[in-house]
């Protein structure tokens, strides 16, 4: 069982939704192996959604429209209807999936890919919901990616296309009237534990930060993790000793700032006491 594997029931009915599923189920499996491949099939299934959907909206593409143009389309626009966060999701596909498309782009690691995948499949489930094609949206289940990929790799060179079927599928109110989910659910703590620890080792890579992979390692210049802490409260840490998630480390190895993860259910004052 993998993320994905929902698109195969709508498949079942309109087999050119397998396409999409292809491109999902691609992204979901070389996550770990292939992350550059993972973040370019994800980008491809975004352009197959972003261009069904146009073509729902009676839009007529340009010769060789780019992604990004296509996305900034007012059709575009009035489906996403002010929702930032889809929106964010969307951008964050196209950004990491554009450094796996395009030669002598940024490296993608394992964590930008899962990053990518994780926002892949609200955007996947964002459209269909939209389109009336899935009546409930479900949390993404990090626990649920597989740890490898042992089969051939075979890079996939397919261009995402239009489907008559699938754009006729669509209800026209779908379109004028677009609904997003009323709610998103919340992930399970484990699934949570992994998405929360890549989403901050994404940020601080993006931030320009150099994550050590040995805990309790320290270099200068670097982020650090699993450091040893002394004299803390003993209310909370009995033996007086704690560990901080990450703590980043100018170049004279002088401590800058210290990062706590803490679960969405754990309040926020909760992580700053600690991190202090």
């Amino acid at each position: 069982m993998k993320n994905f594997d929902f698109i195969n029931k709508l498949a079942e009915v309109i087999p050119a939704f397998d396409q999409l599923h292809t491109y999902c189920d691609k992204a979901e499996i070389f996550q770990k192996t292939f992350p550059e491949e993972s973040a370019a099939n994800a980008r491809k299934a975004l352009e197959w959604l972003v261009k069904n959907h146009l073509a729902i909206a009676n839009v007529e593409l340009e010769p060789h429209e780019t992604l990004n143009q296509m996305i900034k389309r007012p059709q575009i626009d009035a489906f996403i209807d002010e929702d930032w966060e889809f929106e964010q999701y969307m951008r964050t596909v196209k950004k990491i999936g554009n450094y796996a498309s395009h030669t002598g782009a940024q490296q993608v690691r394992k964590n930008d890919a899962f990053v990518c995948l994780r926002a892949l499949f609200y955007v996947v489930t964002g459209f269909l919901y939209r389109w009336q094609a899935i009546k409930e949206v479900v949390a993404f289940d990090a626990t649920l990616v597989p740890d490898g990929f042992a089969g051939v790799h075979v890079v996939d060179t397919s261009e995402p296309t239009v489907s008559t079927e699938v754009v006729d599928s669509v209800p026209t109110d779908a379109v004028e009237n677009p609904k997003a989910p009323k709610q998103k659910p919340k992930e399970t703590l484990e699934s949570e534990a992994i998405t929360r620890k890549c989403l901050v080792d994404y940020m601080l890579n993006e931030a320009g930060w150099q994550i050590l992979s040995a805990k309790g390692d320290i270099q200068g210049g670097k982020a650090a993790i699993e450091v040893k802490i002394e004299d803390m409260d003993r209310a909370t840490h009995p033996s007086g000793i704690g560990y901080a998630d990450y703590v980043l480390y100018s170049r004279g190895c002088k401590p800058l700032a210290v990062i706590e993860a803490k679960s969405t259910i754990q309040s926020v004052e909760k992580g700053r006491k600690q991190a202090m």
